[in-house]
């Protein structure tokens, strides 16, 4: 029985074994591994010395789906493979589309049904839903040519990257893959950038763990924001406003850093409830959706405040967060009265 919906990496680890499916559907909010996707494809497909002529992209915006239906059907010119790429097949979700272009969806059923052999076609979805209402969307969905391209969870990153940490020849700790989630956030772009530099620096063989990410890793937002909560937690008050002052001099959004702040500071609030009540940190993890080491740091951060303290922290949090957005005070000065009140708890 074929897949309905392949995961990425399932998919991508096909692709890279040449097993090639003539018909490639990716939909998602991640760009990132559909332009992987697609380069890899490249590699497999296209000949080096004839690719110009057999690679061709149509936005659906603006050609409508039977100029990219002829393109496949229209024989390789001295190579063995076409490689069409139709990106933003809107009309194969729900969302309306602003585009004025119309396309004609039995042309693109007929295609399904029987594709050429000689075309890999790629349709590109930016959205998370399909609608599988839609005769087309039914019949992709049934010759599993579906591949979800959608945001990772939280507690699906660490996997991730320690199978990612795999194409590199390098294991990657648990415990370093989280820390890397913690301080880089969830882009995988930038994750995937971060992770390349330090296998490299470790070398085939090599282990990444925590002391290699704290040494490596480029400074980000998040992991500012992480060590302005550590100098806190640690009644370090002068690095935590020096650091408070480096975030706005390069110019970052005072409302993205409380944001930051007010989701860790919850973090720390739910553990601290959840240890009262006797939950182990694997459990604390899976309740709220991380990973355990960033738990056991969580824990290690909600034993400097009591309950009460915590909850104060988050009502003060939510008022600065109000007076940001109705422009009752200067943004940084907002932060700056907020770190002043959170020094208050020693």
């Amino acid at each position: 029985m074929k897949v309905l919906i392949m995961s990425f990496d399932q998919a991508l680890k096909k692709v890279k074994t040449g097993s090639i499916e003539r018909i490639h559907v990716l939909y998602g909010s991640q760009r990132f591994l559909m332009d992987e996707y697609i380069q890899e494809l490249s590699k497999q497909v296209l000949d080096e010395e004839t690719a110009d002529f057999n690679f061709e992209r149509y936005e659906l915006s603006e050609n409508p789906i039977e100029q990219a239906i002829e393109a496949a059907e229209t024989l390789p010119f001295m190579g063995e493979r076409r490689l069409i790429i139709a990106n933003d097949a809107t009309f194969l979700t729900g969302q309306k589309s602003t585009s004025k272009v119309e396309h004609d969806l039995s042309a693109l059923e007929r295609y399904v049904q029987d594709p050429v052999d000689y075309s890999v076609f790629v349709l590109l979805i930016h959205q998370d839903k399909l609608d599988e209402r839609k005769k087309v969307v039914k019949e992709l969905k049934k010759s599993g040519r579906l591949i979800s391209c959608q945001a990772l969870k939280e507690n699906e990153l660490v996997p991730w990257l320690i199978e990612r940490a795999q194409m590199y020849q390098v294991v990657m700790t648990d415990e370093g893959a989280a820390l890397l989630v913690q301080l880089v956030g969830g882009q995988l772009q930038m994750l995937q950038k971060e992770l390349e530099k330090v296998a490299q620096y470790v070398g085939k063989g090599g282990k990444i763990t925590p002391d290699e990410i704290r040494e490596l890793v480029t400074k980000t937002v998040e992991q500012d924001v992480f060590s302005l909560i550590e100098h806190v937690v640690h009644s370090r008050l002068q690095p935590a406003f020096q650091t408070l002052q480096e975030l706005l001099k390069r110019n970052e959004e005072p409302i993205k850093i409380l944001f930051l702040l007010a989701r860790q500071f919850r973090i720390i609030f739910r553990v601290k409830e959840m240890e009262r009540k006797g939950y182990t940190q694997s459990q604390m993890a899976q309740t709220i959706g991380i990973h355990p080491y960033v738990a056991k740091l969580a824990v290690q951060q909600s034993k400097r405040f009591t309950s009460e303290q915590l909850l104060l922290i988050l009502d003060q949090l939510a008022e600065a967060d109000y007076e940001m957005k109705i422009g009752k005070k200067d943004k940084p000065l907002v932060l700056e009265m907020f770190f002043i009140q959170l020094s208050q708890y020693k």
